[in-house]
């Protein structure tokens, strides 16, 4: 997994779903951090950095489209 493989996925919109692409950036960062394992590696803190950032980027994401639906279902009911 890489992130050319991502933004060509993307570019092609295979994705069928926010999951998928979670999936894979998770897949991304997991095999950096594995196969960089040493703990001095820059490769290794670089993965790690993006998984701390990512998941916040994330939760965000997650967060206003869950927002998003309650709204959408406040705005059905009130019809």
């Amino acid at each position: 997994m890489n992130l050319t493989y991502i933004q060509k996925k993307m570019e092609f919109m295979e994705y069928k779903s926010l999951q998928e692409f979670f999936d894979d950036v998770d897949l991304l960062i997991s095999n950096a951090i594995l196969y960089n394992s040493d703990a001095g590696n820059p490769y290794r803190h670089a993965a790690e950095e993006m998984k701390k950032r990512y998941t916040k980027i994330a939760k965000k994401v997650l967060q206003a489209i869950k927002e998003k639906q309650q709204q959408q279902q406040q705005a059905a009911f009130a019809k």
